[in-house]
Protein backbone atom coordinates (compact mmCIF):
# COMPACT_ATOMS: atom_id res chain seq x y z
CA UNK A 1 0.00 0.00 0.00
CA UNK A 2 0.70 3.74 -0.63
CA UNK A 3 1.55 5.84 2.88
CA UNK A 4 -1.15 8.86 1.92
CA UNK A 5 0.71 11.65 2.53
CA UNK A 6 1.21 14.63 -0.04
CA UNK A 7 1.65 13.44 -3.47
CA UNK A 8 3.08 10.30 -2.72
CA UNK A 9 6.59 10.70 -1.90
CA UNK A 10 6.57 8.08 0.58
CA UNK A 11 5.62 4.42 -0.29
CA UNK A 12 5.21 1.56 2.07
CA UNK A 13 4.60 -2.26 0.32
CA UNK A 14 4.49 -5.19 2.38
CA UNK A 15 5.67 -8.26 0.22
CA UNK A 16 6.92 -11.91 1.16
CA UNK A 17 7.40 -11.03 5.09
CA UNK A 18 9.07 -7.33 4.27
CA UNK A 19 7.97 -4.12 4.65
CA UNK A 20 9.70 -1.98 2.02
CA UNK A 21 9.46 1.77 2.51
CA UNK A 22 10.99 4.20 -0.05
CA UNK A 23 11.32 7.44 -0.33
CA UNK A 24 10.04 8.15 -3.63
CA UNK A 25 10.43 11.75 -4.60
CA UNK A 26 13.43 10.89 -7.21
CA UNK A 27 12.70 14.36 -9.58
CA UNK A 28 14.08 16.15 -6.05
CA UNK A 29 17.23 13.44 -5.54
CA UNK A 30 14.83 12.33 -2.64
CA UNK A 31 15.00 15.39 -0.89
CA UNK A 32 12.70 14.91 2.97
CA UNK A 33 10.19 17.34 3.58
CA UNK A 34 7.82 17.43 6.85
CA UNK A 35 5.70 15.30 4.94
CA UNK A 36 7.98 13.11 3.95
CA UNK A 37 9.10 12.60 7.58
CA UNK A 38 5.40 12.44 9.25
CA UNK A 39 4.72 9.93 6.50
CA UNK A 40 7.13 7.65 7.45
CA UNK A 41 6.80 8.14 11.42
CA UNK A 42 3.38 6.81 10.11
CA UNK A 43 4.70 4.01 7.92
CA UNK A 44 6.91 2.51 11.21
CA UNK A 45 3.97 2.65 13.29
CA UNK A 46 2.13 0.58 10.68
CA UNK A 47 5.10 -2.06 9.82
CA UNK A 48 4.99 -2.47 13.60
CA UNK A 49 1.80 -3.52 13.57
CA UNK A 50 1.47 -5.68 10.58
CA UNK A 51 2.09 -9.08 11.78
CA UNK A 52 3.16 -10.08 7.65
CA UNK A 53 6.06 -7.88 7.86
CA UNK A 54 8.85 -9.44 9.48
CA UNK A 55 11.03 -7.04 8.48
CA UNK A 56 11.62 -3.62 6.83
CA UNK A 57 13.93 -2.14 3.68
CA UNK A 58 14.25 1.42 3.51
CA UNK A 59 15.32 2.41 -0.12
CA UNK A 60 15.22 5.66 -2.48
CA UNK A 61 13.37 5.67 -5.67
CA UNK A 62 15.69 6.02 -8.94
CA UNK A 63 19.42 4.83 -9.32
CA UNK A 64 20.94 7.91 -8.71
CA UNK A 65 20.05 8.94 -5.17
CA UNK A 66 19.14 7.50 -1.63
CA UNK A 67 18.21 10.80 -0.28
CA UNK A 68 19.75 14.28 -0.76
CA UNK A 69 18.97 15.13 2.34
CA UNK A 70 16.70 17.87 3.55
CA UNK A 71 14.58 19.73 1.31
CA UNK A 72 16.16 23.41 1.66
CA UNK A 73 14.30 24.73 -0.82
CA UNK A 74 11.21 25.48 1.56
CA UNK A 75 10.55 28.48 3.67
CA UNK A 76 11.54 29.55 6.76
CA UNK A 77 8.83 27.82 8.96
CA UNK A 78 8.63 25.09 7.07
CA UNK A 79 12.16 24.33 7.45
CA UNK A 80 11.64 24.41 11.32
CA UNK A 81 8.70 21.64 11.14
CA UNK A 82 10.70 19.26 8.66
CA UNK A 83 13.49 19.44 11.67
CA UNK A 84 10.84 18.66 14.25
CA UNK A 85 9.36 15.51 11.71
CA UNK A 86 12.95 14.46 11.47
CA UNK A 87 14.02 14.35 14.56
CA UNK A 88 10.71 11.97 15.54
CA UNK A 89 11.70 10.41 13.05
CA UNK A 90 14.74 9.41 13.38
CA UNK A 91 14.12 8.16 16.57
CA UNK A 92 10.86 6.04 15.55
CA UNK A 93 13.57 4.25 12.96
CA UNK A 94 15.98 3.73 15.51
CA UNK A 95 13.30 2.66 18.25
CA UNK A 96 12.02 0.27 15.74
CA UNK A 97 12.10 -3.46 17.03
CA UNK A 98 11.72 -5.34 13.70
CA UNK A 99 14.90 -5.79 11.52
CA UNK A 100 15.82 -2.77 9.38
CA UNK A 101 17.89 -3.09 6.57
CA UNK A 102 18.82 0.47 4.14
CA UNK A 103 19.42 -0.39 0.85
CA UNK A 104 21.60 3.00 -0.16
CA UNK A 105 21.68 3.60 -4.33
CA UNK A 106 23.77 6.63 -5.07
CA UNK A 107 24.22 9.37 -2.66
CA UNK A 108 23.01 9.38 0.79
CA UNK A 109 23.67 13.18 2.09
CA UNK A 110 22.93 14.69 5.63
CA UNK A 111 19.81 13.71 7.15
CA UNK A 112 19.16 10.75 4.10
CA UNK A 113 22.30 9.55 5.57
CA UNK A 114 21.28 9.60 9.22
CA UNK A 115 18.82 7.64 8.47
CA UNK A 116 20.62 5.14 6.86
CA UNK A 117 22.83 4.59 9.71
CA UNK A 118 19.80 4.49 11.76
CA UNK A 119 18.86 1.14 10.37
CA UNK A 120 19.87 -2.13 11.53
CA UNK A 121 21.87 -3.10 8.77
CA UNK A 122 23.03 -1.75 5.23
CA UNK A 123 23.37 -2.77 1.64
CA UNK A 124 25.23 -0.55 -0.83
CA UNK A 125 25.41 -0.43 -4.52
CA UNK A 126 28.85 0.65 -5.64
CA UNK A 127 27.13 3.89 -6.54
CA UNK A 128 26.79 4.68 -3.27
CA UNK A 129 27.91 7.98 -2.05
CA UNK A 130 28.09 9.55 1.48
CA UNK A 131 28.09 12.51 3.00
CA UNK A 132 27.41 15.15 5.76
CA UNK A 133 27.68 18.55 4.32
CA UNK A 134 25.72 20.78 6.46
CA UNK A 135 29.28 22.42 7.35
CA UNK A 136 29.25 23.49 3.70
CA UNK A 137 25.97 25.54 3.99
CA UNK A 138 26.97 26.68 7.57
CA UNK A 139 24.93 24.74 9.81
CA UNK A 140 25.87 22.31 12.10
CA UNK A 141 25.76 18.71 12.75
CA UNK A 142 25.15 17.60 15.97
CA UNK A 143 22.66 14.20 15.04
CA UNK A 144 25.43 13.55 12.32
CA UNK A 145 28.27 13.56 14.37
CA UNK A 146 26.48 11.65 16.50
CA UNK A 147 25.14 8.63 15.08
CA UNK A 148 28.83 8.38 12.76
CA UNK A 149 30.55 8.50 15.69
CA UNK A 150 28.39 5.92 17.45
CA UNK A 151 28.29 3.70 14.84
CA UNK A 152 32.04 4.38 13.33
CA UNK A 153 34.00 6.27 15.61
CA UNK A 154 35.09 9.97 16.17
CA UNK A 155 37.89 9.56 13.84
CA UNK A 156 35.49 8.68 10.90
CA UNK A 157 32.84 11.61 12.17
CA UNK A 158 35.13 14.58 12.50
CA UNK A 159 36.12 13.80 8.70
CA UNK A 160 32.71 13.84 7.38
CA UNK A 161 31.72 16.26 9.29
CA UNK A 162 34.50 18.59 9.27
CA UNK A 163 35.10 18.48 5.43
CA UNK A 164 31.88 17.85 4.19
CA UNK A 165 33.13 15.91 1.49
CA UNK A 166 31.82 12.88 -0.21
CA UNK A 167 32.59 9.12 0.75
CA UNK A 168 32.46 6.89 -2.03
CA UNK A 169 31.69 2.99 -1.36
CA UNK A 170 34.85 1.30 -1.74
CA UNK A 171 36.33 4.15 0.37
CA UNK A 172 33.36 3.67 2.73
CA UNK A 173 34.22 -0.43 2.48
CA UNK A 174 37.75 -0.12 3.06
CA UNK A 175 37.35 2.58 6.81
CA UNK A 176 34.68 -0.11 7.65
CA UNK A 177 31.54 2.09 7.60
CA UNK A 178 29.73 0.07 5.19
CA UNK A 179 29.59 -3.64 3.39
CA UNK A 180 31.21 -5.13 0.34
CA UNK A 181 29.52 -2.97 -2.26
CA UNK A 182 26.95 -4.83 -5.14
CA UNK A 183 25.90 -4.13 -8.55
CA UNK A 184 23.09 -1.51 -8.90
CA UNK A 185 20.92 -4.19 -10.02
CA UNK A 186 21.67 -6.32 -6.88
CA UNK A 187 20.82 -4.19 -4.62
CA UNK A 188 17.15 -5.18 -4.06
CA UNK A 189 17.65 -8.82 -3.85
CA UNK A 190 20.79 -8.47 -1.98
CA UNK A 191 18.53 -6.22 0.39
CA UNK A 192 15.93 -8.66 1.21
CA UNK A 193 18.34 -11.55 1.46
CA UNK A 194 19.53 -9.44 4.27
CA UNK A 195 16.39 -8.35 5.84
CA UNK A 196 14.78 -12.12 5.50
CA UNK A 197 17.59 -13.71 7.51
CA UNK A 198 17.15 -11.05 10.34
CA UNK A 199 13.53 -11.46 9.93
CA UNK A 200 14.14 -14.89 11.22
CA UNK A 201 15.43 -14.84 14.29
CA UNK A 202 13.52 -14.88 17.56
CA UNK A 203 11.17 -11.59 17.19
CA UNK A 204 11.13 -10.76 21.17
CA UNK A 205 15.28 -11.43 21.34
CA UNK A 206 15.64 -9.40 18.49
CA UNK A 207 13.81 -6.75 19.85
CA UNK A 208 15.60 -6.82 22.83
CA UNK A 209 19.03 -6.86 21.66
CA UNK A 210 18.02 -4.06 19.30
CA UNK A 211 17.17 -2.26 22.01
CA UNK A 212 20.06 -2.24 24.30
CA UNK A 213 22.25 -2.04 21.35
CA UNK A 214 20.72 0.97 21.11
CA UNK A 215 20.34 2.60 24.30
CA UNK A 216 23.67 4.46 24.35
CA UNK A 217 23.56 6.15 20.51
CA UNK A 218 19.59 7.05 21.27
CA UNK A 219 20.51 8.87 24.38
CA UNK A 220 22.92 10.88 22.66
CA UNK A 221 20.96 11.56 20.04
CA UNK A 222 18.27 13.01 21.85
CA UNK A 223 20.98 15.25 23.48
CA UNK A 224 21.79 16.52 19.92
CA UNK A 225 18.54 17.10 18.87
CA UNK A 226 17.99 18.98 22.17
CA UNK A 227 21.15 20.84 21.66
CA UNK A 228 20.75 21.45 17.14
CA UNK A 229 17.25 23.73 18.82
CA UNK A 230 18.87 25.03 20.83
CA UNK A 231 21.78 26.93 18.63
CA UNK A 232 19.33 27.72 15.85
CA UNK A 233 17.35 29.52 18.42
CA UNK A 234 20.14 31.77 19.47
Amino acid sequence: MNVPIERDELALETRDGIAWITFNRPQKANALTAEMMHGLERALAACEADAAARALVLSGAGTRVFSAGADLTVAPEDARSRRARFAAALLALLDFSKPSVAAVNGAACGAGMMLALACDAMVIAESARFSLPEITKGQPTLPGITIVSQRFGSAVAADLSLSGRFVGAEEAFRRGFAPLPVASGELADRARELALALGRHDASVYAQDKRWLNRALRKELVSAIKASTRLRRS
